[in-house]
């Protein structure tokens, strides 16, 4: 009997390069990689990261090159992805519709397959608006919904009501992921979500999964995945499959041999020859491993240790601020937080994003935040708690809009070029 094919998404050069690097490694340092992974069969890349927007200024590179060359070094039939934030991008706010859209217009100019778009507050709403926007901008949309286990029994039921409220909505996608960026969720809980959904949408239904190498777990995880169903996971490649990143693809070949699957045709030899490829270019790049706490997704209880701060603390600060899944910006608000808490008494202060989180800022959370912590925040900030869609807040703002942009721009006699005014929006200049 043939063994099923597990498709890749080769992370690397995004979720791996981000949560080593502080700064943005210049694409021709590693071009020949893409080249050889390409050769060897790997037809998925997430090719481009928040970070290669985010540090432009200092990269010193334009992120629509590096689009524009892995494209062309890919070829034309692979499937490259960027993730999204949903209607936040790559900032901690929201946008208004011009600025997601022209986000999207510009994605597709530089040849994008795929946007996944995800939301650490798995607000629904925030989920189909930017999912609309994709898709009418002839992208593939992945609706991704962020997931995690932290002292908690069971998880999966709430993920899959959310899969059910995406099927009520009517949602558009092309497929569907479950991130988990703390590495966290249990092997059971991956097990039910995927089968579940399966049920649910049908055996055709392209399915991915995302886990980090943060607490050991993630090679578990996905042996757990690939047996409820999953057609895609997401690999690194060793050494650059720590911290935030993706377990890498040798310990999936290996954990694989014998069974029924196979991970995307892909053999050990050609790993190791990818693998010392990687290394051998990277150590012309100067620079040392450095993980930047700020940047990456914090409060794996690995992180917490980091920190010094109690793990029965953050958990605490996670349970009672609403459940949402600590990525970027979430994570370091529930950091700060629990950093506060340790230092002076739990809730005796809030810090100002962690009481906008609860206050309904963000989105509406997976679960109710305390009230007793909503009527501090309310009382700290002077504002009144919302169920209002972050991306009806940010179009109150003429700040959040693509006007407001470029004139930026015209004042400082920069041209106003689509590309221009989308990296003066996601960098808020």
């Amino acid at each position: 009997m043939a063994k099923k094919y597990i498709d890749v998404m080769d992370v690397t050069f995004s979720d791996s390069f981000e949560s080593i690097y502080r700064e943005v490694v210049p694409f021709n340092f590693y071009l020949p990689a893409v080249e050889f992974a390409s050769s060897i069969g790997i037809e998925n890349f997430e090719f481009i990261g928040a970070n290669r927007f985010l540090s432009y200024n200092d990269s010193f590179e334009s992120p629509f090159t590096v689009m524009q060359k892995f494209r062309m070094v890919a070829g034309p039939e692979a499937n490259l992805q960027i993730s999204s934030h949903a209607t936040n991008l790559f900032s901690n706010r929201a946008y208004s519709y011009s600025i997601l859209k022209l986000f999207a217009k510009v994605a597709a100019k530089y040849e994008t397959t795929t946007i996944a778009n995800y939301d650490p507050i798995n607000d629904i709403r925030s989920l189909s608006s930017a999912s609309n926007i994709a898709k009418n901008s002839n992208l593939m949309n992945e609706i991704t919904i962020t997931i995690m286990n932290i002292d908690r029994k069971d998880c999966s039921q709430m993920y899959i009501k959310l899969i059910k409220e995406i099927l009520d909505m009517g949602i558009e996608f092309d497929s569907i992921a479950f991130k988990d960026p703390t590495g966290t969720s249990i092997p059971a809980d991956i097990y039910k979500i995927i089968r579940a959904t399966k049920e649910m949408l049908g055996e055709d239904i392209y399915l991915r999964f995302s886990t980090t190498t943060k607490v050991n777990l993630g090679v578990v995880g996905y042996l757990s995945a690939i047996e409820a169903g999953v057609d895609c996971i997401d690999l690194s490649i060793s050494p650059f499959n720590i911290g935030g990143s993706q377990p890498d693809m040798l310990s999936l070949i290996q954990a694989t041999k014998g069974t029924n699957f196979s991970i995307a045709n892909l053999d050990l030899k050609s790993i190791l020859e990818y693998k010392k490829l990687l290394q051998d270019l990277l150590n012309r790049y100067n620079s040392n491993y450095k993980f930047d706490l700020s940047s990456g997704h914090v409060c794996a209880p690995s992180d917490i240790n980091i920190a010094g701060v109690e793990l029965d603390i953050i958990l605490d600060v996670m349970e009672r601020g609403g459940f949402a899944t600590p990525m970027r910006p979430i994570s370091t608000y529930y950091l700060e937080q629990s950093i506060l808490n340790s230092k002076f008494g739990r809730y005796k202060k809030l810090t100002k994003g962690y009481a906008e989180l609860i206050l309904g800022y963000f989105g509406q959370t997976l679960s109710v935040p305390d009230p007793l912590l909503v009527e501090i925040a309310r009382d700290l900030l002077k504002i009144e708690p919302t169920v209002k869609e972050p991306i009806k807040l940010a179009s109150l703002d003429f700040k959040n809009e693509l006007e407001y942009y470029s004139k930026l721009l015209e004042d400082d006699n920069i041209e106003t070029s689509d590309e221009n005014i989308l990296l003066s929006a996601i960098n808020r200049i």
